[in-house]
């Protein structure tokens, strides 16, 4: 009778572990399909980045922009595609991301935009090899980089300080650019942030000019 005890123990701990490794490779399995589903979107061209300009002959009627890094609110700095779903609430996408860190994407996207038919107009980053050539200084912060469920529209909105080099003088702007979703998708919402940043771009460009 002992010896038969002691062996169905034996029993009920080997099917125990054996339910115990099952539920472990499920929940495994679980994960790996979790971050399986997760989706990146590029602002840019996948081999779009902010770089530095070349050494440049600067002329008197010529004017050197520097931008001075993106900032962002807190909410923007997660990585995940941040959608407004009522008047006081927000929701970070954990399956829908950005595949470069916004800011960095967004400068990326500015650069570009910013430099395109300008041919007096000259842009390039802080502590650049032509810093010291600079007319005037760029600083950006966005506090709305969001889909706004509740309008059907994405929304960018912060502000934007021009600073002369000449005489330290600062012009604060402060801009809200919204673009309807005509279509359904994240995709959608991203080809309208870049509509967005390029109108913010024409916004900066005739304070400039």
């Amino acid at each position: 009778m002992k010896t038969y005890i002691q062996s169905k123990s034996s029993t009920q701990i080997k099917a125990a572990l054996n339910t115990l490794l099952m539920v472990s490779a499920l929940f495994t399995l679980g994960c790996s399909n979790t971050n399986e589903g997760i989706q990146y979107y590029a602002l840019n061209a996948i081999k779009s980045q902010a770089g530095e300009i070349t050494n440049i002959e600067k002329k008197q009627e010529d004017i050197l922009v520097v931008i001075n890094d993106i900032t962002l609110a807190d909410f923007l700095n997660t990585g995940g595609i941040v959608m407004q779903v009522d008047s006081h609430q927000i929701q970070i996408s954990n399956q829908h991301r950005w595949g470069d860190k916004l800011p960095k994407a967004i400068l990326a996207h500015l650069m570009t935009s910013l430099s395109a038919n300008n041919n007096h107009l000259y842009f390039d980053l802080k502590n650049s090899k032509n810093t010291h050539l600079a007319n005037k200084k760029l600083s950006l912060s966005f506090e709305q980089f969001t889909i706004a469920n509740p309008q059907h529209e994405t929304v960018i909105s912060g502000y934007y300080t021009i600073e002369s080099t000449l005489n330290n003088k600062q012009e604060k702007t402060f801009f809200d650019i919204r673009h309807p979703l005509s279509e359904n998708g994240y995709n959608h919402a991203v080809e309208n942030f870049k509509k967005s940043l390029d109108e913010l771009s024409n916004l900066i460009i005739k304070e400039l000019t």
